[in-house]
């Protein structure tokens, strides 16, 4: 891997909770979770993306740590970088619910104007 920061979590509410306190912090890092198959607190891909988008971040690159675990470049979105069609749905989804945090209702905000 990359000499970026790695953060693993093993939950989603770890990634809420990272990303709660490190959104505005941090640029990029590894994210990295346990594989399904392997049976230990696998954090689905898509709990990893709604969580990502609730504070205006993506996903990107994804790396084989080793034979249980992944890991997921992440970062917050840039300027100009567009949202592709499921992200979209996702958000749509998420602002329904509430769970978009003002981080993320900016980033909407933001893309709409690039």
């Amino acid at each position: 891997m990359s000499e970026k920061e790695e953060v693993q979590i093993t939950a989603r509410s770890q990634l809420r909770r990272w990303l709660e306190q490190n959104h505005t912090k941090k640029d990029s890092l590894w994210l990295v979770t346990y594989k399904k198959a392997g049976g230990i607190k696998h954090v689905p891909y898509d709990d990893v993306v709604e969580e990502l988008l609730c504070y205006g971040w993506i996903d990107g690159q994804a790396r084989r740590v080793d034979d249980e675990r992944s890991s997921v470049l992440i970062s917050p979105r840039r300027k100009g970088s567009g949202w592709s069609a499921v992200n979209k749905v996702r958000i749509s989804k998420l602002e329904k619910e509430g769970k978009l945090r003002k981080a993320g209702v900016d980033a909407i905000e933001r893309a709409k104007e690039d």
